[in-house]
């Protein structure tokens, strides 16, 4: 079974699985690699349209900052 969670807010429409897309995306592009990312949590505030986020890696290193979406 495949379940999709949709936030809407003022008219606008964004998939949970859509954050964490732009989220990852966003850290390739700071060079880090997926494979060390432990775990990835996930902000989301629709009012300012942007995605939080605080990765930690295996060498226990925390990334943070927001992505607009």
């Amino acid at each position: 079974m495949k379940v999709t969670t949709y936030i809407q807010f003022n008219e606008v429409n964004v998939v949970s699985e859509d954050l964490a897309k732009v989220v990852k995306e966003e850290l390739k592009n700071k060079g880090i690699k997926m494979v060390s990312v432990t775990t990835l949590d996930l902000y989301y505030k629709p009012e300012e349209t942007k995605v939080y986020y605080v990765a930690k890696t295996k060498e226990d290193e925390e990334l943070t900052g927001s992505v607009a979406v």
